[in-house]
């Protein structure tokens, strides 16, 4: 019998960070343990972070502040 495969869920949290996401993201799609969900909690940015990662990264859960 295998042991069940762990899971994880991500939670970032976000201010004007259109910047970093891009590197921050790619790089938890290089993991070999892929998470379950991705949750990215945006505080008010208004650098264009919360319309990138709707247009770039539609699976990922935004929760706007």
């Amino acid at each position: 019998m295998t042991a069940p495969k762990p899971t994880v869920g991500i939670h970032i949290v976000a201010w004007n960070s259109r910047t970093h996401l891009p590197s921050c993201l790619e790089s938890i799609r290089e993991q070999t343990l892929q998470p379950h969900s991705i949750l990215i909690v945006d505080n008010a940015s208004v650098d264009g972070t919360v319309e990138w990662l709707r247009e770039e990264w539609p699976h990922v859960h935004l929760l706007r502040n």
